[in-house]
């Protein structure tokens, strides 16, 4: 099914999921869609091996919260971090190294200052590789010490964003 893009998320410099300048990082790009999930593209790297050809299992999980994360932005884009307080993994596929991976989140309940939410990642044919569920503790910005200016929290343009996707 196809999905029309409403919004790009920013980046920062260092994070491990979305950090542009991490040299090891999984340097996610992320696109809000009009149905309130957000879509994540990743690109795993030879560092990311647990078995030989396979991204290792802590790696996808933290595909796996990212995109979940990050799905709160989209129902609350008011100035708050979310912290992870638990996550479920379910391996269903190996997922290879050195290829680009799709994930979707979404949010499924807020409870004040509690969000719970499911993620999905999938292979690049479309089979689904794992999903996941967590839950979250959303804290004002101000309380997490994070700075958008030093960690250069902006949205990046390139040249890959679509205006849809599908899944």
């Amino acid at each position: 099914m196809k999905h029309k893009v409403t919004a790009k998320q920013p980046n920062c410099r260092m994070c491990f999921g979305c950090g542009l300048n991490n040299p090891i990082g999984l340097r996610g790009q992320f696109y809000e869609l009009e149905n309130k999930e957000v879509y994540g593209v990743f690109k795993s790297l030879k560092e990311h091996q647990s078995a030989p050809t396979i991204v290792h299992g802590g790696v996808v999980a933290g595909i796996i919260d990212e995109i979940i994360g990050r799905a709160m932005m989209v129902i609350r884009p008011d100035d708050f971090w979310g912290y992870t307080v638990e996550l479920k993994i379910r391996y269903k596929k190996a997922v290879p190294i050195e290829t680009e991976i799709h994930a979707v989140g979404r949010i499924t309940k807020e409870m004040g200052r509690l969000y719970e939410g499911e993620g999905f990642i999938f292979l690049k044919d479309g089979t689904l590789a794992v999903e996941g569920s967590a839950k979250y503790f959303r804290t004002p910005i101000e309380q997490t010490g994070f700075s958008p200016i030093e960690e250069e929290w902006k949205v990046t343009e390139v040249d890959e964003d679509p205006s849809e996707v599908e899944y």
